[in-house]
């Protein structure tokens, strides 16, 4: 039983649902939708809301005398 639940999970998260309308979609093909948009908000957000890195002191260039 835990088996076909998987496999069903499994489906659902290779399915194309891009050519399908919304009305068309059963509960758990519209979670799958929702997961995935989660997934990607998280994805871009994650780059934005992280520290950056901290800047070293700038190197001190000598000009070339010959």
């Amino acid at each position: 039983m835990a088996n076909d639940e998987s496999d069903t999970t499994n489906l659902l998260r290779h399915a194309d649902l891009t050519t399908r309308s919304a009305a068309d979609l059963n509960p758990a093909e519209r979670a799958e939708l929702n997961r995935r948009f989660d997934s990607f908000v998280r994805h871009f957000r994650a780059g934005k809301l992280a520290t950056a890195p901290s800047v070293a002191a700038a190197r001190r260039i000598r000009k070339w005398m010959p």
